[in-house]
């Protein structure tokens, strides 16, 4: 009879314990499904964040691109402008010392005319 009591008591322990497993088991259960759900939640609200840095991140891009463009195309535009300004300045420089000779030789001439004039006005007793 004691080894009946002894079985009764270990029967009854062991549904004890089967009892107690399967509620530690259920709550576990439904704690790890609450946890589930809310680090569902946050890896949405985390999605929607990266996504929408990551669209805010490319309109930046795509903004500095027009801009670096727009530079691109006013250097563009004002090198092209230099370039023409160069000449410009070139060709004045050519006609200044074409100008510059022509003012030499009819300065030359001018002389020579006055050198002429001179000779035929002057007196022909202060030789």
């Amino acid at each position: 009879m004691p080894d009946d009591n002894i079985l009764a008591a270990i029967a009854a322990l062991e549904t004890r314990i089967d009892t107690a497993v399967a509620g530690t088991r259920a709550a576990l259960e439904a704690r790890i499904d609450g946890l589930n759900a809310s680090l569902s939640g946050r890896m949405d609200r985390i999605d929607d964040a990266a996504t929408s840095f990551r669209v805010a991140v490319m309109e930046r891009f795509d903004r500095m691109e027009t801009r670096f463009t727009e530079i691109r195309d006013d250097i563009t535009v004002t090198m092209g402008r230099s370039d023409k300004a160069h000449e410009a300045a070139d060709h004045t420089r050519e006609e200044l010392r074409s100008l510059s000779k022509e003012v030499a030789i009819l300065t030359n001439k001018q002389r020579m005319l006055e050198s002429k004039v001179f000779d035929l006005t002057r007196p022909s007793g202060d030789i």
